[in-house]
């Protein structure tokens, strides 16, 4: 019966693709936020200068 469950045929070399997948899905938000950072302080700075 235990060759019926399909998990019983994953291994940690399965598992390791969709864990790859994922590298790449990260890195662009990671991008994003570095290029939202400098806005953010352009924005601070701008806030700064109206308030002096």
């Amino acid at each position: 019966m235990s060759d019926n469950l399909p998990w019983k045929t994953w291994t940690p070399d399965d598992l390791a693709p969709p864990q790859a997948e994922f590298v790449p899905m990260v890195e662009p938000e990671e991008t994003i936020i570095e290029e939202a950072e400098p806005s953010l302080e352009q924005q601070l700075a701008q806030l700064q200068m109206q308030a002096h």
